[in-house]
């Protein structure tokens, strides 16, 4: 009888073994699952002798008992794969001191970007990240330590320029790719305008967000619509009619929101120094950029851009330290301001 006892011990700390070991193996979700086959062949190779009946039950089993975190779902072929689950536990209580920073430092963004709606949540994340912060001594003093400012005129940001049903309708119809028809004021003076839409995007600058979209009689002409100038927004249960050629990433290389002078790429040459040397130098206005010593004061960059008025104003931002040399348009524009500018004086 003794003998007997311990064949059944030594079976049964051989199945929890087993079975350790099989929940050990399995991928994490939301990685792909390992099918009942496969963790057989696992536990195959590591000389566990048993069928795959058995690797069955215990995957019953275990799935049936909460504490093991098991779960399965079935793949495109029917398939059913096993997975671990998380254990119910919030993000930000395991988040590491460096991603905690990140997402403080990342608030003025965060707090552009989210729906208003968002804000309470926000608050919440962030305090945690502030909590996961202040609990670690090294970082305790952090918020004396780092500062987060604009590379303009800190202009204050109006979180609502837009009523909150209005932009969740838009984010809705945007992701389900569906019409909407919207009243639109160009000016504060202007008649209100009425458009049927194929909302095919978003893009948010600064304290600005455009809803990118094509009206209804123009299906191939991309437009933009700025949040705060939307009066109302209605979803149309309509699919959209897309542009036969279009991506937002080739839009957005247009510089749409910075006032698109002409839709052709042209080359640009200016002449730099001092301050604005020292930018180009960090940093590239454009992919193609080549820098190149004139004298011992100035520098050439030339590039290939879309021209814009945001170039026209980057250009008037570093005032002596800049030389628009070609093409003659753009120079034209900049010399143009620069008279208008001083007849104001």
């Amino acid at each position: 009888m003794p003998q007997v006892n311990d064949k059944k011990e030594l079976r049964r700390k051989g199945a929890i073994f087993r079975n350790l070991y099989m929940l050990d193996s399995l991928p994490v979700f939301p990685a792909r699952g390992l099918t009942t086959s496969e963790i057989h062949k696992r536990l195959d190779d590591e000389g566990f002798d048993i069928t795959l009946r058995t690797v069955q039950r215990d995957l019953e089993m275990l799935y049936d008992w909460a504490n093991a975190n098991l779960d399965h779902e079935d793949d495109d072929l029917g398939i059913r794969r096993w997975f671990r689950k998380f254990k119910s536990q919030k993000l930000l209580d395991i988040l590491p001191t460096s991603e905690a920073f990140m997402l403080v430092l990342s608030e003025q963004l965060l707090r552009k970007v989210l729906p208003s709606t968002l804000g309470e949540k926000l608050e919440a994340w962030l305090s945690q990240a502030n909590a996961s912060l202040s609990s670690k001594t090294l970082y305790a003093n952090w918020m004396n330590k780092v500062r987060v400012v604009s590379d303009n005129y800190p202009v204050i940001y109006d979180e609502h320029h837009i009523d909150e049903r209005y932009r969740k309708i838009i984010y809705e119809c945007v992701l389900s790719e569906k019409m909407l028809s919207i009243r639109y004021q160009k000016g504060k003076d202007s008649e209100l305008s009425s458009y049927m839409l194929n909302p095919l995007g978003l893009i948010i600058r600064e304290q600005s967000h455009y809803l990118v979209a094509t009206k209804q009689e123009t299906p191939e002409v991309p437009q933009l619509f700025l949040f705060h100038k939307i009066v109302s927004v209605q979803k149309e249960y309509l699919d959209i009619t897309a542009p036969k050629s279009f991506t937002l990433e080739e839009y957005c290389a247009k510089n749409p929101t910075g006032w698109l002078l002409r839709d052709t790429l042209v080359t640009v040459e200016l002449k730099v120094k001092d301050h604005a040397l020292d930018v180009v130098r960090h940093n590239q206005l454009a992919d193609d950029q080549q820098l190149a010593q004139i004298d011992d004061t100035w520098w050439s960059v030339t590039f290939q851009c879309y021209p814009t008025y945001d170039l026209i104003g980057w250009i008037l931002k570093f005032g002596p330290d800049v030389i628009c040399v070609s093409p003659q348009k753009i120079r034209e524009q900049v010399v143009n301001r620069l008279n208008a500018a001083i007849s104001n004086y």
